[in-house]
């Protein structure tokens, strides 16, 4: 049989906290829906902007998965919004560890998504490093490199793709300070890890 166990990344007390707060558990769940909205936002310009663009294999793979996963969660948010404003209870005070899950949990998660597609460019302006006999394949081809490295790149297609990958680095470090500023954690020690890991196994069999 296969056995997978699925660990945490970090730990936080605020995760646990049952502490009310004084927005409701609407507002926090309508903020936490705003806030996906902007992340898949940028995800989705990456993905507009690099369309047709990335064919190194590995790239590949990965910009077509984040583009099934924002499509998915584009798709999914209209019903997170009908189901907080129509549940009934939805107007009872949010608690500490609701609004961390829905406003910065939340963007974790998505914040790797967005770096899985920022690795995904990296690795495609690699790809075009060219490298010994490069140039002269490309010039017996008829095309010559356009940045001087001996690829067959065009300056334009190396410019774009360096310039989406750090407008979306720039939103990744921009997601992740607004959740360490938020969010007080510690890492989750691997001894923890393995432990609970273990255990899960001792359990199953």
């Amino acid at each position: 049989f296969t056995l997978v166990t699925e660990v945490p990344y970090f730990m936080s007390a605020k995760i646990s906290d049952q502490t009310p707060l004084s927005q409701s558990r609407r507002d926090v769940i309508m903020e936490g829906v705003a806030r996906s909205r902007q992340v898949y936002g940028v995800m989705s310009k990456a993905l507009e902007a690099t369309e047709g663009m990335i064919t190194e294999p590995t790239a590949r793979l990965l910009r077509d998965a984040v583009a099934t996963f924002v499509e998915s969660g584009v798709k999914s948010l209209p019903t997170q919004e009908r189901w907080a404003k129509e549940t009934p209870g939805m107007e009872q005070p949010a608690t500490v560890a609701q609004e961390v899950d829905s406003i910065h949990v939340g963007v974790f998660y998505k914040m790797l998504i967005a770096s899985m597609l920022a690795r995904a460019v990296d690795l495609e302006l690699a790809a075009m490093g060219g490298g010994a006999g490069a140039g002269e394949r490309e010039r017996e081809r008829g095309r010559e490199c356009g940045c001087g490295c001996g690829c067959s790149a065009s300056p334009g297609t190396r410019a774009k793709l360096q310039r989406v990958v750090d407008e979306l680095r720039s939103a990744i470090d921009g997601w992740a300070t607004t959740i360490e500023e938020n969010l007080p954690y510690e890492v989750v020690p691997i001894k923890k890890l393995i432990e609970v890991q273990y255990g899960a196994l001792l359990v199953a069999l």
